[in-house]
């Protein structure tokens, strides 16, 4: 069934999912190397970014610190210390998902405004997106998730205004992978709709919601929990039915 699809799959649709999902992906990209940067690293943006695409794929083996030594390895190559790489990418990563969640809380909550259940599951997705972004426990986290990378190393200080600054930065990224979402179902519909906004918006939420979970669910790259979220939301737009 699987092939079938991907055979009759519309290839212009796919390009554009590819395209679209490739960009924002860079928003979190620049975000990182903006932090390098403000921490006195030596990153230029083409090797930034190139550190940053390759390092996804360590997201696919066991455990959750490859994606970061990889990132370590090549911005340490341009001369960053590994200290600081392994630091801005602990902030950057836990900053994008931060950002998911709240995009997802936001978007869920007014997609279904009319539904008191949905409204509470989205405050509840907004509250316990919001806390772990408070100072208090957002800095905290990061450093302990760096710790084991720095080997006692003095860390830099980034600046305050570098959470909000990201968090709508990656918030940008995370319409970008939403649009590609929905060029994804476009490709696979035998009568796809048209291209909207509203439809870009709902399928930003599916992706936002089902990527941050993954994360939640330390599986690697988010697999199994990610497809069982977006199979339950997308299985109706698809011809489905959504499983139970």
């Amino acid at each position: 069934i699987l092939w079938d699809q991907a055979r009759a799959a519309r290839p212009g649709d796919l390009v554009i999912a590819m395209a679209l999902y490739l960009s924002g992906m860079a928003f979190s990209g620049l975000f990182w190397v903006g932090l390098v940067r403000a921490a006195g690293g030596p990153l230029n943006i083409g090797v930034g970014l190139r550190a940053y695409y390759i390092s996804h794929l360590g997201k696919y083996t066991p455990g959750m610190g490859l994606p970061t030594v990889m990132r370590m390895t090549m911005a340490a190559a341009a001369g960053v210390r590994p200290g600081t790489a392994a630091l801005t990418a602990a902030y950057e990563t836990l900053t994008t998902m931060a950002a998911g969640a709240l995009v997802a809380a936001v978007l869920i909550g007014w997609r279904a405004a009319g539904d008191p259940t949905m409204v509470w599951k989205a405050l509840g997705l907004l509250v316990l997106a919001g806390v772990p972004i408070l100072p208090g426990v957002f800095n905290p986290l990061v450093r302990r998730l760096s710790s084991r990378f720095t080997e006692g190393q003095p860390l830099p200080r980034l600046p305050a205004i570098a959470l909000p600054i990201g968090l709508a930065v990656t918030a940008c990224g995370w319409a970008f992978l939403g649009a590609s979402l929905f060029a994804v179902t476009r490709a696979l519909q035998a009568a796809p709709a048209p291209w909207s906004v509203y439809e870009c918006l709902d399928c930003t939420a599916i992706a936002a919601l089902s990527y941050v979970a993954g994360f939640l669910g330390q599986t690697p790259g988010g697999l199994g929990v990610r497809e069982v979220i977006l199979q339950h939301f997308l299985a109706p737009r698809l011809g489905g039915e959504a499983p139970a």
